[in-house]
């Protein structure tokens, strides 16, 4: 995947400061310090691959420009404590599990389906109207058979979406807890959102989703609606600064 986006290695010859903060980080959460990775992606993101062992964190180019120092910092937090926690690899796990599930259940149904399907069409031939099979009521039992199992692999689907908002969730608390900038990370969620949008309209980052979804679309997301990570950040930084001051970053 690496060589598909055409991504280099970051070296502490060109960007010590980066990875010095990298590897405090890394101490933080408990893993081994990974290897940062830039590549020119379609839209401003980051993401990580990987185990505590043994990771990787690619940043789009763009970060550069875009974010300031802290932002950047709570940007490689946030994707720390999905390696940390194994997300990216448990997701893949589970989706690997559901497509081999919805195969065995393909496979099972699928002499059901071929049998009522011949059955219908067979009736149809016989009326005379070959082409309008699935009028016959074999035929609207054969589609109701794909619509059931359509159905189902959605149903499978909502609880791993779920799962995976609450994990964008814990990644954001998690790296407040190791930067101490819960702002920084909620300015660098706007401005990657917003920069998206400028470039794709409606189409944004697989990491960050814009203010233009409905109820149906946060059902169908991986990641929750920028409203709601921000609005949790700006809630706890207030939270923080009531209690000890304004934010403090890890040293």
């Amino acid at each position: 995947m690496l060589s598909e986006i055409r991504a280099r290695p970051l070296t502490r010859a060109t960007s010590p400061r980066l990875l010095d903060r990298v590897s405090l980080l890394s101490h933080h959460f408990g893993v081994a310090e990974p290897r940062v990775y830039v590549a020119q992606m379609a839209t401003p993101n980051a993401f990580a691959m990987g185990s505590p062992r043994d990771s990787v964190i690619v940043v789009d180019r763009s970060l550069f420009r875009l974010l300031d120092a802290a932002e950047f910092e709570a940007i490689l937090a946030h994707e720390l404590a999905h390696v940390a926690r194994y997300d990216g690899l448990v997701q893949t796990m589970a989706y690997s599990a559901l497509r081999t599930v919805a195969g065995v259940v393909l496979l099972a149904l699928l002499p059901v389906t071929l049998l009522i399907s011949g059955f219908a069409r067979s009736i149809a031939w016989v009326r005379g109207r070959p082409v309008q099979w699935t009028a016959t009521l074999p035929g609207r039992l054969h589609r109701g058979v794909e619509l059931l199992l359509v159905l189902v692999m959605f149903l499978l689907t909502l609880p791993l979406l779920a799962y995976s908002r609450r994990r964008e969730f814990a990644a954001d608390a998690r790296a407040v807890e190791a930067t101490g900038t819960p702002n920084a990370l909620a300015s660098a969620i706007w401005k990657i959102d917003r920069a998206a949008h400028r470039k794709w309209g409606f189409l944004s980052t697989l990491s960050v989703r814009g203010e233009d979804e409905t109820a149906f679309t946060d059902l169908l997301s991986t990641h929750p609606a920028v409203e709601d990570r921000i609005g949790r950040l700006r809630t706890t930084a207030k939270a923080r600064e009531e209690r000890s001051g304004p934010n403090r970053k890890i040293h």
